[in-house]
């Protein structure tokens, strides 16, 4: 029992402390943005008043995610693009119908 404990903590100390890829800190930091923007949206009332240095980077953070969205959505549709240009040709032997 005591390897299995053992062997939890290397995991969870080493694994999850050193994520094997950019994909994993940008999905954990991803999931950090969505729980803290849940909160703020429960505690951001109709109505409240924002100071304007709150307003000015809601506005940045806004467009810095909008930005990344936009350019990870286009770079998506051309790899699913090109994997179905390269299926129909695949498919056709190259010859154009």
């Amino acid at each position: 029992m005591k390897n299995i404990e053992e062997f939890e903590k290397f995991i969870e100390s080493h694994w999850i402390s050193n994520p094997n890829d950019e994909s994993d800190t940008a999905k954990k930091q991803l999931s950090n943005i969505v729980d803290m923007s849940n909160e703020l949206d429960i505690m951001i009332e109709d109505g409240d008043e924002l100071d304007a240095w709150i307003q000015s980077k809601l506005a940045v953070a806004h467009s810095y995610i909008q930005a990344i969205y936009n350019y990870t959505k286009a770079e998506k549709k051309k790899d699913i693009e090109n994997k179905l240009e390269d299926e129909f040709t695949d498919i056709t032997g190259g010859e154009d119908e």
